[in-house]
C-alpha cells in the first residue's frame, strides 16, 4: 500500500497517529495553520505529518497535541483505539442543500 493511504484493516501505527491528530484537530475546529502556530511548527510539517508523509518526533507530537488543545495521552489512546475508521483527506466538503 502506498505511504499516506490508510488501510481499513490494520493501518501502519504511524498512520494511526497521523489520523488521530487529524481527527482531533478537526473536532477542535482548528485549521492546520492554527495548530502549527500554536505548536510553534511550520505549517508544512503539520500537513506532512497528517498526510503520513513525514514521521514525527516525540517533541513534535507533544507540540501538536498542545496546538490542538489536548494531551498527548489522548492522542495515544485515540491511535490505539479498537475501532479505527478511514479519515477523509482534503478539505471538508460544504453541506449540500
Amino acid at each position: 500500500m502506498p505511504r499516506g493511504q490508510l488501510s481499513r484493516r490494520r493501518p501502519d501505527p504511524e498512520l494511526r497517529y497521523a489520523a488521530a491528530f487529524r481527527v482531533a484537530r478537526i473536532e477542535a475546529g482548528r485549521t492546520q495553520a492554527e495548530v502549527a502556530e500554536r505548536a510553534g511548527l511550520p505549517v508544512k510539517v503539520v500537513q506532512r505529518i497528517e498526510q503520513g508523509a513525514r514521521r514525527m518526533t516525540l517533541g513534535e507530537a507533544a507540540a501538536m497535541a498542545s496546538g490542538v488543545g489536548i494531551s498527548l495521552d489522548d492522542i495515544v489512546t485515540a491511535a490505539q483505539g479498537a475501532t479505527f475508521q478511514e479519515v477523509p483527506m482534503g478539505r471538508p466538503r460544504a453541506p449540500q442543500a
